[in-house]
């Protein structure tokens, strides 16, 4: 004992805890999944929307939400496809449906009104999950994912012999093979649903799915169009009833404080480098909070905005030689990278930003 610190406490291991006895969960009294479906018939223009009243006394574990979708690929006069159409879903189906999605509480709107949500579901299922659930449970979002230095490619069937291929494209263009409906099912990216706090009773919940161009959710060769068609949508929530006396006691609390939700929130802002710029800089990237961590992607504007002939998640070096990020005057978390491309990949001539301890992780 005479290397011990003197300010250190002595401790025991849980391995030694023969005597004790696990504790019991005794707040939750039961749970159940709700099916609810749209508001209003499904139409090609409109968005979809959820009315989840909060009615009742059961809270709602949003962290539990799936929201399910059932969809088809057709020509634009409606007709079902034939067997040789060169038409494809994008990766990750179930969220490049949505180009922006709306969560309101109460009636007062939580979520931030932008057009990137399918970026920000990509990204997010890129960086936050391993190979194992990329090829398991996140298959029923129709992620599938691209091969690496093919994402330029949007023939799921080309001729010849030997061609190259976009892997990734061709599984999942085969999943929709004349028309086949295809179920997907996924949770809905949003920060208030990433956290384990229950949503009060008698809390009004709606959402409302914009819905994304077909021609930003499908790539085809030749430019030649296609349509979407969501057959059946609904959103599964999660209710659970709480032990009458704790239920008395948060409701004896919110007579004097209100619920907290601390949340994790991630922005994505879209900005536009202007042709034939070679030197772009941005200041004021964000106002107040600054992020814990920062991802920069570079896409084409026309895969962007929408085109049959492009991957909206084909992320591109565009020839990029610097690029240093600063925080009050400060290049942080060092000085700028200067990347070298090369024609296989490119050259950091310094550490990349995330390591090993870091991690690429959104969350």
């Amino acid at each position: 004992m005479a290397h011990v610190h003197p300010l250190s406490c002595s401790c025991t291991k849980s391995e030694l805890d023969l005597f004790e006895v696990p504790p019991t969960q005794t707040s939750i009294v039961d749970g159940r999944w709700i099916e609810y479906h749209p508001v209003a018939s499904l139409a090609e223009s409109s968005p979809i929307e959820f009315d989840i009243p909060g009615a009742g006394e059961e809270f709602t574990d949003l962290s539990q939400t799936q929201l399910y979708v059932r969809a088809k690929i057709v020509r634009p006069n409606g007709a079902d496809l034939p067997g040789d159409a060169k038409v494809g879903p994008v990766n990750l189906w179930l969220h490049s449906l949505f180009q922006q999605v709306d969560v309101s509480l109460g009636g007062k709107l939580i979520t931030d009104a932008t057009n990137c949500y399918p970026y920000r579901a990509y990204l997010e299922t890129l960086l936050n999950f391993g190979s194992e659930a990329k090829q398991t449970q996140l298959t029923s979002s129709l992620f599938y994912q691209d091969t690496p230095g093919k994402l330029h490619l949007v023939d799921p069937y080309p001729a010849g012999d030997n061609p190259e291929v976009n892997e990734g494209l061709v599984k999942r263009a085969n999943m929709i093979r004349e028309s086949r409906e295809l179920d997907l099912v996924g949770p809905l990216h949003v920060d208030l649903f990433f956290q384990d706090r229950y949503l009060l009773s008698k809390v009004d919940v709606k959402i409302k799915l914009h819905r994304a161009k077909h021609k930003f959710s499908l790539m085809s060769q030749g430019g030649e169009q296609y349509k979407v068609v969501i057959t059946e949508a609904s959103v599964f929530l999660r209710k659970v009833n709480l032990l009458p006396t704790y239920q008395l006691s948060i409701e004896s609390r919110l007579n004097k404080e209100t619920a907290k939700y601390p949340l994790r929130r991630i922005k994505v802002k879209p900005f536009t480098i202007s042709q034939g710029n070679h030197t772009v800089s941005n200041d004021n990237l964000f106002l107040g909070q600054v992020p814990k961590r920062v991802v920069i992607a570079l896409v084409d504007n026309a895969a962007f905005q929408g085109s049959y002939g492009t991957n909206p998640y084909n992320f591109q070096h565009f020839n990029l030689n610097h690029i240093s990020l600063c925080v009050d005057g400060r290049e942080v978390p060092h000085k700028a990278l200067t990347p070298e491309q090369r024609a296989v990949h490119p050259k950091l001539h310094e550490p990349v930003w995330t390591d090993g301890k870091t991690g690429p992780g959104l969350r």
